[in-house]
Formats: C-alpha cells, sequence, structure tokens
C-alpha cells in the first residue's frame, strides 16, 4: 500500500466479527499500510507519532497538531490537563483563525 490510510474506514468490522477479531485483523493490516498501533484501531488522538511523520494514517494528512509544549510555550507557563481540554474547545471561537487568516493574505 502507498499514500495515507484509515484503516478503521477501508476494514469495517465484518458481520460475526468479534472486537477482538476486527482488532486484530486491522493490526495486522497496519504492519502492511504503514500505519501505527493506535491509529490502525481508531486511538488517533493517542498516536505516538504526532506529526504523522512515519505514521501513513489519514489523519495525519494536511493538519496542524499544537502539541502540549507549544501551547506551553505560547502561553509562557505550565497548562493544567482542563486548561488544555478548555483550549481545544474554544480555540476555534477565539482570534487564532483571524490570525491565520491575516498570515495568508499576508501571502498574496
Amino acid at each position: 500500500m502507498s499514500g495515507r490510510v484509515n484503516l478503521m474506514e477501508k476494514f469495517p468490522i465484518n458481520p460475526g466479527e468479534t472486537a477482538a477479531e476486527h482488532t486484530g485483523r486491522l493490526l495486522r493490516e497496519a504492519r502492511t499500510a504503514g500505519t501505527f498501533r493506535q491509529c490502525s484501531i481508531g486511538w488517533h488522538e493517542e498516536c505516538s507519532d504526532a506529526y504523522g511523520e512515519e505514521c501513513m494514517c489519514s489523519c495525519h494528512a494536511l493538519g496542524i497538531t499544537l502539541t502540549r509544549d507549544q501551547l506551553e510555550s505560547w502561553a509562557g507557563r505550565e497548562l493544567t490537563d482542563e486548561e488544555v481540554e478548555h483550549l481545544d474547545t474554544h480555540i476555534g471561537e477565539s482570534s487564532i483563525p483571524e490570525a491565520v487568516g491575516e498570515i495568508v493574505r499576508g501571502w498574496d
């Protein structure tokens, strides 16, 4: 296989297949597809390759991940889990989308 793939979409559970059998099948396919274990079973947020440098799951395609380290660097201090969750929920309502728009308009 080449390119990025979402194994959960490509190989849905078969009729009569148990969850354990499905997981086993996904993990076997992951070796061929080059996806990490977490992504192959649908746990994309848990992938140990946050930037998709090696994991070929489609969840990494053309996305930007803000790591906790980056968020804390911007915040100037360590953040609690609750604060990170709050950012995840509300970042789209912040001025960040406007700032991205300004950056992109500056390319013209």
